[in-house]
């Protein structure tokens, strides 16, 4: 027991990730809206669906600084900017996301004599994927225990289920990880953490707080 009057840590554990950082992500904007957000996670390959048809279609994508991407001419696209490609499905590829690569982009699709038919928006918006959660345990008095979750990326949220059910309801829950369980919670629980691009979790099984071992 530290001079707080709570007692030492009980463990420390971290377990595999539910979900790969190394996913690629894909993001569809031919729904008829003229403004999209797309995510990408730093690092990996991002899939942009910019039209359900190439047939019979001109279509020019033009960056932040309004320098032409790409230029798609007679079923062949002419790509003028590193690390993009145009695959003739009507899919944009970045082929390793960077944050230098977010901004609003601009798609302008054309009918075959050249008349612009439909304008958009694109914003790509890239963030770093969360990281393998790190849990930690710690008694408290009168048997209570809090758990402490922590992971590393952009605007990580968090989320805690015990034995399958989710917790929130009559236990502390600060939203950013950090959860008080009531007294003797038994079985395994689970931190879920994650963010536009990934999610990842950590499973342990609660230790035992005695009361007696805090009440001084």
């Amino acid at each position: 027991m530290d001079r707080s009057g709570r007692c030492a840590f009980v463990g420390l554990v971290v377990i595999l990730a539910a979900v790969p950082r190394g996913a690629a992500v894909s993001c569809d904007v031919t729904e008829n809206k003229t403004f999209h957000e797309c995510y990408g996670a730093v690092g990996k390959p991002l899939f942009v669906r910019l039209i359900t048809d190439t047939t019979g279609y001109q279509i020019d994508f033009k960056s932040p600084g309004n320098e032409i991407v790409f230029e798609f001419r007679k079923d062949k696209a002419v790509v003028r900017l590193c690390c993009f490609n145009f695959i003739n499905n009507g899919t944009l590829k970045l082929d390793k996301a960077e944050q230098n690569y977010s901004g609003q982009y601009s798609l302008d699709i054309l009918d075959s004599s050249g008349t612009n038919i439909q304008q958009k928006k694109v914003k790509l918006i890239i963030i770093e994927p969360v990281s393998s959660p790190v849990v930690s345990t710690l008694c408290l008095p009168h048997g209570k225990l809090m758990l402490s979750c922590s992971a590393t990326g952009d605007s990580p949220r968090y989320s805690w289920t015990l034995k399958d059910r989710p917790l929130g309801s009559g236990c502390f829950d600060d939203g950013n990880g950090v959860i008080i369980l009531k007294k003797n919670e038994r079985g395994d629980v689970t931190c879920t953490v994650w963010n536009n691009v990934s999610r990842a979790n950590t499973t342990l099984t609660l230790p035992t707080c005695t009361g007696r071992d805090c009440l001084h």
